[in-house]
């Protein structure tokens, strides 16, 4: 079965490597409408993001852990130590925040959310009334990123207190 495991390589940029190791899920196939992604177990907390996400149905096919991460690690090589997963931007963001504007826009967001946490940050959308984690980075680009946003809408970065 080692070699029978065939992925939609075209498939592959539905995810971010984040999103393949937060999810644990390698896309598989795209047939008449139905989505599949390897994975280790079914979870419906991941198949209810997954479905909200991409607007599409979702299935699991089911594999060996060890297979899931050897797929893993083929296709999505950025992974951090202990399991949070990272994302590679440019220190001034230009290619990041429209980015992660198309990718609200095209899941019909109603808002983005940057979220700061003692050990990482976190970006997540709000679809269907249900946030989605998309992105996870290091809090030391926080207030980089936070700096940029402030520039693009004409706000003052030097204040603090306000969203």
């Amino acid at each position: 079965m080692n070699n029978e495991l065939k992925i939609a390589k075209n498939l592959l940029e539905l995810l971010s490597s984040a999103q393949a190791w937060r999810y644990q899920v390698v896309p598989h196939s795209l047939s008449s409408g139905i989505l599949t992604f390897f994975a280790k177990e079914r979870d419906e907390n991941n198949l209810e993001e997954l479905q909200l996400f991409f607007d599409e149905k979702i299935e699991f096919e089911i594999i060996a852990p060890d297979k899931l991460k050897q797929l893993l690690i083929q296709n999505y090589p950025v992974q951090k130590q202990g399991g949070t997963k990272a994302i590679e931007f440019s220190s001034d963001f230009n290619d990041f925040l429209p980015k992660i504007m198309n990718e609200a826009k095209m899941v019909n967001s109603s808002d983005i959310h940057v979220e700061r946490y003692d050990a990482f940050c976190r970006i997540r959308f709000r679809i269907d009334g249900k946030l989605v984690e998309r992105y996870r980075f290091d809090k030391e680009r926080y207030p980089a990123l936070v700096n940029r946003i402030k520039i693009q809408a004409n706000l003052d970065i030097a204040e603090k207190r306000l969203p």
